[in-house]
C-alpha cells in the first residue's frame, strides 16, 4: 500500500508528504519516505516560501530528520 501512495502530491503550499513530516520531526515518516520511491526532486522541491524540506526540518530544529534528509544519496 505505501508504495503505491502519490508522494510528490503538493499541498496547498507547495509542501509534499516530506516537507510535512520534516515539518513535524516526524524522523522515522523521513526514512520511509526516503526509502519508498525515488525522491530525487523531492529532497529539492520548494515550498511556497522557497524552502526544501531540508530546511523545513532545520528551522524547527528537528536535527535527527535534517540528518536523515541530508545524509540521503540524492540529496
Amino acid at each position: 500500500m505505501i508504495s503505491q501512495a502519490n508522494w510528490s502530491c503538493l499541498g496547498r503550499n507547495g509542501q509534499t508528504a516530506l516537507h510535512v513530516a520534516a515539518l513535524h520531526g516526524e524522523t522515522e515518516a523521513v526514512k520511509v519516505l526516503l526509502s519508498t520511491q525515488s525522491f530525487e526532486e523531492e529532497v529539492d522541491r520548494k515550498d511556497r516560501w522557497g524552502r526544501t524540506a531540508l530546511h523545513c526540518a532545520v528551522e524547527r530544529g528537528h536535527a535527527k530528520a535534517a540528518v536523515a534528509i541530508a545524509v540521503a544519496p540524492y540529496s
